[in-house]
């Protein structure tokens, strides 16, 4: 029997059927998750912003209709003005999310080498001491704007900064639409063993199972062996 008040856990939305051939929109869900997991009028705004975009694109190659064109031409002046904040934010919110993502994919190395050394406050600690260069500083700013909001997609983060120890970073975020399914395959990998850390004996919780975005579709598991270092 389900407790009062249980929620089912968050999913991200796609818009594909499967992910063999992903349409621009998962890309977009997944960057909007991404990069505001905890605020949900920019997410939309994201998402609006990238149907312009896409519309955009079809307008260039000639493919829409003057209707068509018309259409796009007014939710373009509908948005547009609405999207100047979430944009401005972008970069700051990347920053904030791979620090997020750095510190779950120290705590999934631990957790597979040192469980006992699983602390989510150190490892905050650490990632704020290289963040600023400085060996003695207050962790609670990185705590605040970077693991509590982000914490919920650190999985997504830490499959980026993963593939970017392999390829270094790419001009496309998080990935190409042909990768999409391999990087959420990563992305969930992180999730399991993430979640996996909070039953360790002595050992903090890392991923919260009921909180942490899942994917909508099943994929084929992966494995993955790496080094404690992201960079």
């Amino acid at each position: 029997m389900r407790k009062k008040g249980w929620r089912p856990p968050p999913v991200l939305e796609l818009y594909s059927p499967d992910l063999n051939n992903p349409s621009s929109l998962d890309l977009a869900a997944v960057e909007s998750m991404m990069l505001w997991p905890d605020d949900e009028v920019s997410r939309q705004l994201a998402m609006q912003y990238r149907v312009l975009e896409t519309g955009l694109e079809h307008m260039r190659a000639g493919e829409l209709s003057p209707a068509e064109t018309m259409e796009w031409a007014e939710e373009a002046f509908r948005i547009l003005p609405r999207t100047g904040t979430i944009l401005e934010q972008k970069k700051k919110r990347i920053g904030w999310g791979l620090n997020a993502g750095l510190i779950l994919f120290k705590a999934v190395y631990l957790g597979q080498t040192d469980p006992e050394k699983v602390a989510i406050g150190d490892l905050i600690q650490e990632v704020t001491q290289r963040l600023t260069g400085r060996p003695h500083v207050n962790s609670k700013h990185v705590y605040s704007e970077a693991w509590t909001p982000f914490r919920c997609v650190s999985h997504f983060w830490a499959a980026l900064l993963l593939t970017w120890k392999e390829d270094g970073p790419g001009a496309h975020f998080p990935c190409r639409r042909d990768q999409l399914e391999s990087f959420l395959r990563r992305a969930d990998w992180f999730r399991r063993k993430g979640e996996r850390n909070a039953h360790v004996p002595h050992a903090q919780s890392v991923l919260r199972q009921g909180k942490t975005i899942l994917i909508p579709v099943a994929l084929p598991e992966v494995e993955i062996d790496f080094a404690p270092q992201a960079d």
